[in-house]
């Protein structure tokens, strides 16, 4: 296998079992996700640049957002992104 795809293998399994032990559900909005899929299901990078010393796919740097939440943390004004959460 090569080591892009080995991977991208790792970080998939990576993404589900965080969202099992965090109730396969988004951690921003509480959206519910299916069970042992990842369908919709992003890990986001609280720490995007590995700024700190430990690992960037450590655990507690990565965070479960649904679509939505996904896309607004990238793409949007963090003012919408509030009032997208307030809602």
């Amino acid at each position: 296998m090569a080591s892009t795809e080995k991977r991208k293998k790792e970080w998939e399994r990576t993404i589900i079992r965080l969202a099992r032990k965090r109730g396969n559900k988004c951690e921003r909005c509480g959206r519910h996700f299916q069970v042992g899929g990842r369908k919709g299901l992003y890990g986001h990078h609280k720490d995007k640049k590995g700024k700190t010393s430990y690992n960037i796919n450590a655990d507690d740097n990565l965070e479960i957002l649904c679509r939505g939440c996904h896309s607004l943390e990238h793409w949007k004004p963090q003012e919408e992104y509030k009032k997208f959460l307030e809602d």
